[in-house]
């Protein structure tokens, strides 16, 4: 009897078998695997906004609207455009052409003249000029967050004089940028902090507590100068406390998590952060 063996063509027609289960494997495996990262992203992102819960003030996410997801300052917009999630940190964000603006009204809440966190993300498209961020009143304030070239500077009013804090050479073009000022008081005695991509770049202290502005809040609006932003904005928030250098961290690495999601960054340029990140804590 003949022992019957497999020929070249069959044992061809086998392996490409296996490689098409294998790849049928993998995919349905790396599909399993991104929706639990997303998942994962989720509740963290839920579970860092609970923690805060008790010194939220607000938070405009831009999501293809302007309403205060956390408190009662709605934004009513004036020419404010939304980008696609490809662009942005999460679901969609804000588009400013340095023309338009986002009034978010003059709610009580937003005055807070005591420890404070402002927070967002931000991608310029020019750097000349200034550019607002965020700012509470006009002639007195008691915050106001911005762009001056590429400088970035956080300053208040204390009986109509101005003072603050500001990071030189700070912003380039067409990059996003997670920025956060801080300022907590000892007494009469504040520290201002700023930080970019949870870096600390600047730290000042000032003595005097702010003054009272009882006037509309804007995004990228300065009303006083006629100053308005030009780029993306995402995720805005005011915290009536100073975040640690831990928080702000975190919410660094989540909101990078999300842009690489998206596509808003590469893989390389991702690692890139992850790994200064590292460097740094060393």
């Amino acid at each position: 009897m003949k022992n019957k063996s497999f020929t070249l063509i069959e044992l061809l027609v086998v392996i490409v078998i296996i490689g098409i289960l294998a790849g049928v494997i993998m995919i349905s495996t790396s599909s399993s695997i991104n929706k639990a990262s997303i998942a994962k992203l989720k509740v963290f992102e839920e579970s860092v906004a609970n923690d805060l819960a008790a010194n939220m003030v607000s938070r405009w996410k831009l999501d293809g609207d302007f309403t205060d997801s956390w408190g009662n300052s709605n934004g009513t917009n004036n020419g404010v455009t939304f980008s696609s999630e490809s662009q942005c940190i999460s679901v969609q964000c804000g588009n400013f052409n340095g023309a338009n603006y986002i009034d978010c009204g003059n709610n009580d809440a937003l005055s807070v003249v005591g420890d404070i966190t402002i927070s967002a993300w931000i991608k310029p498209s020019t750097l000349s000029s200034m550019g607002m961020i965020i700012r509470n009143g006009y002639s007195r304030s008691p915050y106001v967050f911005y762009r001056i070239d590429d400088d970035l500077e956080f300053y208040y009013t204390i009986n109509g004089s101005w003072g603050g804090i500001r990071a030189y050479n700070a912003l380039s073009t067409n990059q996003w940028y997670y920025l956060v000022a801080t300022r907590v008081f000892v007494g009469s005695n504040a520290t201002l902090k700023i930080y970019i991509n949870s870096y600390e770049a600047s730290s000042i202290a000032r003595s005097g507590v702010p003054d009272y502005g009882n006037t509309n809040v804007s995004i990228s609006y300065d009303n006083n100068a006629g100053y308005f932003f030009a780029g993306l904005m995402d995720d805005i928030r005011i915290y009536d406390a100073a975040l640690s250098s831990a928080r702000i961290k975190q919410d660094y690495i989540l909101g990078l998590n999300l842009l690489l999601k998206n596509g808003g960054i590469l893989k390389q340029e991702y690692n890139q952060r992850i790994n200064e990140l590292a460097y740094e804590q060393k």
